[in-house]
């Protein structure tokens, strides 16, 4: 496959997507992957569902009770994890900037 082409399906994922695939490779159950995202569980199928068929990745194996992260979604987990944890920490970093900008900058204007 072309890095084109993998550009393009990981450019169409959501956060939404990403995190609810962390929720179910995390509890390996829909139903509680729903419950904790405050989501249906038939939101969380389709989610999954969906991101299977965007990435072209077997990510479950669906079992009567639950279901097995496949060897490629443990993979992804992983380093996402790490990836999306780097990310909310740079968020926080801007945050933060901005308010000790805010703080230095507006507290001792005209305002």
């Amino acid at each position: 496959m072309e890095k084109k082409e993998i550009l393009q399906m990981l450019r169409n994922l959501t956060l939404q997507q990403i995190y609810t695939f962390f929720r179910v490779v995390e509890y390996e159950n829909l139903t509680r992957a729903a419950e904790e995202l405050n989501l249906a569980q038939t939101t969380v199928s389709r989610i999954i569902i969906n991101m299977e068929n965007q990435l072209r990745l077997i990510l479950f194996i669906r079992k009567v009770r639950g279901v097995m992260p496949t060897p490629a979604a443990k993979m992804l987990y992983k380093n996402w994890k790490r990836a999306l944890r780097d990310f909310e920490d740079s968020y926080e970093e801007a945050y933060r900037a901005q308010l000790g900008y805010i703080k230095n900058f507006y507290l001792g204007s005209a305002y």
